[in-house]
């Protein structure tokens, strides 16, 4: 099985943000770090963050810049 989710991992190459909580108890640490090393994208982030599953620091939920990312205009632009 987790043969098969590397090598599906592999095809994924959009940029990616991945959220890692150090000290989840759901999840083991290194098959997270395993998962996103295979990721085929040239442009990925992991930020990793002390804390439980449930303990996700607020400002973690702000999406990383990546350069691709056309800057968006004011809000008063975009009426």
């Amino acid at each position: 099985m987790a043969r098969t989710i590397f090598e599906e991992t592999r095809q994924v190459t959009i940029p990616l943000h991945v959220l890692l909580q150090w000290d989840d108890e759901g999840n083991d640490r290194q098959m997270a770090l395993d998962l996103f090393e295979a990721f085929g994208s040239k442009e990925k982030t992991l930020h990793a963050n002390l804390g439980g599953h449930t303990g996700v620091p607020q400002f973690a939920g702000v999406p990383a810049p990546f350069p691709r990312q056309a800057p968006q205009p004011p809000s008063s632009a975009r009426q």
